[in-house]
């Protein structure tokens, strides 16, 4: 959503910039690589025309492409600079439940590290948690991962991240989410596994047989 509110304000503020002509160019070409495969919906960016034409275009490339919940790699390069932008001039922050905080520190207290794996860039979860509404939070983070480590419906994704981070017995992980295709993938993987019920998240089947919690705090008792 911050995304898709924002990039047109984005393009029409920073057009001048090196770094947004070569985010369109990028985009352009992805384009006319869609156009060419016959891609439904793909939207043409011309190389020519007014800057309000090129940026027309390109905004409706990029709400096409997240209508579609496509993660191509010029529209991922561009969301990235869009987030650093508005981050860290403060117009935006990363929005945190009540409980995460206290979480952090008890953890870090404890001598727990605390990795993030988010569908997400790495650049882009550092914005987050380094710009949030409870302060910068990267302090309490060990490390980041995001799907070049894999999806994270597959379970070799967990694999990876416990021989990334030395952890031989993947029974000595836990891994939080709220949702049910990425907790089928991390108990596979033998990972111990909490799945998350917070407000708006979508229901979850019945007799799923894997522990919930609704709080950071469930976790310590």
């Amino acid at each position: 959503p911050i995304f898709s509110r924002n990039v047109a304000e984005y393009l029409k503020k920073n057009w001048s910039s090196e770094e947004t002509q070569v985010d369109v160019q990028c985009l352009r070409e992805q384009a006319e690589a869609d156009i060419k495969a016959k891609v439904k919906g793909a939207v043409a960016i011309p190389s020519t025309g007014t800057p309000a034409q090129i940026q027309r275009a390109a905004v409706a490339s990029c709400l096409w492409q997240t209508s579609i919940n496509r993660k191509s790699g010029p529209l991922k390069q561009l969301q990235g600079h869009l987030w650093k932008f508005y981050y860290e001039s403060g117009d935006i922050k990363g929005e945190m439940y009540d409980d995460v905080l206290p979480a952090l520190k008890r953890w870090q207290k404890d001598g727990t590290p605390v990795y993030i794996y988010s569908s997400g860039s790495r650049a882009a979860q550092r914005l987050i948690f380094g710009y949030s509404d409870k302060g910068d939070l990267r302090p309490f983070l060990s490390g980041y991962f995001d799907t070049k480590v894999g999806a994270k419906i597959e379970a070799g994704s967990y694999e990876n991240i416990a021989e990334t981070i030395g952890i031989e017995d993947t029974s000595k992980l836990l891994f939080c989410t709220d949702m049910m295709n990425e907790a089928t993938a991390s108990t596979e993987a033998g990972v111990n596994t909490v799945l998350f019920l917070r407000p708006g998240n979508g229901a979850l089947p019945p007799n799923h047989g894997l522990p919930t919690a609704t709080t950071f705090q469930a976790l310590f008792s």
